[in-house]
């Protein structure tokens, strides 16, 4: 008894799309059964319903057949019969692929206390490393650990979302990575509650008779996608303890008038949605007695990157501007200033956080958070007692990084006789351009 053909090395390099066999032939039909083993250990009497061996009718052709492939069958195989043995192989050198069904949705929208579990099954080896993260709706939020536990099984990780509260909503992302590569997919979580309330309410402009009341959307809102919250807007004196009704709207200001000179109002506002209305947060209190206005609007705003050409790490953008000189600051009013920055072809203006008050009409902006190569603007909006003023226009445009152009330009090659070499003409950028380069010859395109 020897073996004409003995179980082999098999080393798959993709996801199998059909079954896996390994198998081997004796010389003949042997007269003890034929005993398996997987990493030196007997195979269990009752295997896994994937797996099954079987043999040809003469008994000389011996197989292991896996209807699917699962982390926990790879490993080493040994056949053993009378006092000879031949041990082969299945292995995989496989990249992480997830084997997302047909039912996972990556949008999953729960009502607040409910449950529910997020299941990704993966394919992978050697054995990869699965991190799951949270980032949450907030702008400017970092990802961050998730509140839920998940679990890693071979083949399968899983992130049980229990009674969801309306701070669990954002995204979940799972990376799945080993030494070959990575897969990684991301589902968004809705929770349906009443909103949080809104955010940042403030009194933007104060004539003494009237106001403009304005106010942030809530960090929650809590309703279906697309769905438009609602704001209740109440006010009361500052003496008194009970509000009354102004108005409702959907935009995130309103004016409210007419308001009596020399009192003290506190204005506030609450959000709602289809599941409920949210608590009220307020103003700090405003008096209608004032001797002056919000101030003007910054003109001639100037934008500079410093150096011009460096990584952006190493760049910081010095902003400029003025004030009217027609309207000037009344006296013992001074102006605070915020900064407010976007990409030229975006139309969401974003708040640039400032690491002290600016008072003067100049400041320094750190580079963080800003990309290469994109054209940024900046406005100025000047604060004071009374309010604020509206955004200045737009500074000129500027981009980070190390500005395109040319370091070596193309010579002019004169030739006095008949070359008897190749022929070149080269020219140095400054960087690696962003599109690609083109010739021309005369005039036209090459």
């Amino acid at each position: 008894l020897e073996f004409v053909r003995e179980l082999p090395e098999i080393v798959l390099t993709q996801a199998p799309t059909e079954p896996v066999s390994l198998e081997c032939e004796l010389s003949r039909r042997p007269r003890e059964p034929v005993k398996w083993l997987k990493d030196g250990k007997p195979l269990p009497m009752r295997l896994p319903t994937h797996i099954a061996i079987d043999e040809d009718k003469g008994s000389t052709v011996h197989r292991i057949n896996f209807a699917k492939l699962t982390d926990e069958d790879l490993g080493q195989y040994t056949v053993q019969v009378e006092n000879i043995a031949s041990t082969g192989r299945v292995d995989m050198r496989l990249a992480p692929v997830l084997r997302l069904s047909e039912k996972f949705e990556d949008t999953i929208i729960l009502k607040a206390g409910a449950s529910t579990v997020v299941e990704v099954p993966f394919m992978a080896s050697p054995k990869p490393t699965v991190e799951w993260t949270w980032k949450s709706p907030v702008e400017g939020s970092q990802p961050t650990k998730p509140r839920f536990k998940p679990d890693v099984a071979p083949g399968l990780t899983s992130l049980p979302l229990g009674k969801v509260k309306r701070e669990d909503a954002g995204d979940y992302t799972v990376v799945i990575a080993n030494e070959l590569g990575e897969s990684t997919v991301t589902v968004h979580l809705i929770v349906l509650d009443k909103p949080s309330p809104p955010r940042n309410p403030q009194v933007t402009d104060n004539t003494g008779e009237r106001v403009v009341f304005e106010w942030q959307e809530p960090e929650f809102p809590g309703g279906e996608p697309g769905s438009t919250l609602e704001y209740v807007v109440e006010m009361r004196e500052a003496s008194m303890r009970t509000g009354k009704p102004v108005t409702k709207t959907t935009e995130l200001s309103t004016p409210i008038e007419p308001l009596q000179i020399d009192k003290t109002y506190v204005f506030m506002v609450a959000a709602k949605n289809s599941v409920g209305q949210s608590d009220f947060v307020e103003a700090k209190p405003v008096s209608t007695k004032l001797d002056f206005g919000p101030p003007p609007t910054p003109i001639n705003v100037q934008a500079t990157v410093n150096p011009k050409s460096a990584k952006p790490a190493d760049q910081t953008i010095e902003l400029t501007w003025d004030l009217p000189a027609d309207k000037p600051l009344p006296k013992d009013v001074t102006n605070e200033y915020t900064v407010e920055m976007k990409p030229k072809d975006s139309t969401r203006w974003q708040e640039v956080p400032l690491p002290t008050k600016v008072t003067e009409t100049h400041c320094t902006l750190s580079t963080d958070g800003m990309k290469e190569f994109v054209d940024y603007e900046f406005r100025v909006t000047a604060t004071n007692k009374a309010g604020k003023s509206k955004p200045s226009q737009p500074s000129n445009s500027v981009q980070l990084g190390i500005p395109l152009e040319f370091v070596r330009e193309l010579p002019e090659i004169v030739l006095t006789q008949a070359p008897t070499e190749p022929v070149s003409l080269e020219c140095e950028l400054s960087r690696r351009p962003r599109e690609p380069v083109k010739w021309l010859k005369d005039g036209k395109p090459l």
